[in-house]
């Protein structure tokens, strides 16, 4: 356990130092935003990130949560991603995948880039496109709603 809350640590650290080196400054609530990224291991709302850092830091507003996100996306460190219902979730750009999302029951499953692969060969290969892969919602019914 020990390990693990290091780990988190040192990542949040290290995404401190890329807010640095973007031009950033350092603040405690850039910090805590990024610790509930971090410790949430995946998807997660703008709101539920504020939900969770105001545990802490009752005061802070949501906005202040927004504006960390949108630093934190222009630095290429977060992705947000729509999903059929308009809402959006943050994650890490520690991995790059896509997602399918059902429409029915409102489950979200990562899809790896690497299948999307041949459709980007295909892009480019008939129609000249050079596509730049950004998170991609994908959206239908899952195995179970089908």
């Amino acid at each position: 356990m020990a390990n693990v809350k290091q780990s988190h640590q040192s990542q949040v650290d290290e995404i401190m130092r890329q807010l640095v080196a973007g031009g950033r400054r350092r603040t405690m609530s850039r910090q805590a935003v990024i610790k509930v990224i971090v410790d949430c291991h995946g998807h997660i709302s703008a709101d539920d990130i504020a939900t969770r850092v105001q545990k802490d830091f009752p005061s802070m507003d949501v906005s202040t949560v927004y504006r960390t996100l949108e630093t934190l996306r222009e630095l290429d460190i977060v992705d947000r991603v729509y999903f059929a219902d308009g809402s959006a979730v943050y994650h890490l750009r520690d991995h790059q995948h896509h997602h399918l999302c059902c429409e029915r029951c409102g489950s979200v499953q990562e899809l790896p880039v690497s299948l999307m692969a041949r459709v980007e060969k295909d892009l480019l290969d008939d129609f000249g496109f050079e596509l730049h892969q950004r998170p991609l919602g994908l959206f239908g019914l899952c195995k179970a709603c089908r």
